[in-house]
């Protein structure tokens, strides 16, 4: 009976023949074109600094940054009693798959389109810039004075104060803005979690 086992990816390195593209994408990035198991019975009857020693040389071994967040992440799917197929996000895109005899630790689908990309577009006033990544537009307008009665006043600019030139971008870490009414500025993501 194996314990560990590192094996190649089967199905996808398959359609990768018939794939140049694909093909390309796993020459240049050897380390994705092998899961990882573990034999769950023998992982769960280790004492826990096993466990842990266990799956950081699995890490290190496909390449997998693991934090120690996420050591403990997957030694605790690993004990679950629920039905198997549960599976763990990791970082590069791997994932944890728990079966009822083992661990899978996949590589990520190199068939899957690259996550999108910053962007950032210049917004004339007045004027539309097509946003493609986002799939919309935005378009600024000049509102002569005293027609602003039919537009709300949050959502109107002083063009005057405005600094230079709008810019419309996605979101990036650390992005702020200041609330209409607080003291202080807000993350953008935590307003956007409070949302969902």
């Amino acid at each position: 009976m194996s314990l560990v086992q590192i094996a190649p990816l089967g199905n996808k390195s398959s359609s990768s023949s018939q794939d140049p593209d694909l093909r390309s994408k796993i020459d240049n990035a050897p380390w994705l074109v092998m899961n990882a198991s573990v034999n769950r019975m023998w992982f769960l009857g280790e004492p826990i600094a096993v466990q842990r020693r266990l799956v950081k040389a699995i890490g290190e071994n496909t390449r997998i940054p693991l934090e120690f967040k996420h050591v403990e992440e997957i030694l605790r799917v690993a004990a679950e009693d629920e039905l198997s197929g549960k599976e763990l996000s990791l970082p590069l895109g791997w994932n944890l798959v728990r079966e009822p005899e083992e661990l899978i630790f996949v590589t990520p689908d190199l068939r899957d389109p690259a996550p999108p990309r910053d962007y950032e577009y210049e917004l004339p006033l007045p004027g539309r810039v097509n946003v493609y990544e986002a799939g919309s537009a935005i378009e600024a307008r000049l509102v002569l004075a005293g027609a602003e009665a039919g537009y709300n006043p949050d959502h109107l600019l002083d063009a005057v104060s405005l600094p230079g030139t709008l810019r419309v971008r996605n979101w990036r870490p650390g992005d702020r803005f200041w609330p209409a009414h607080t003291k202080s500025p807000k993350k953008i993501k935590n307003c956007c979690m409070s949302v969902m």
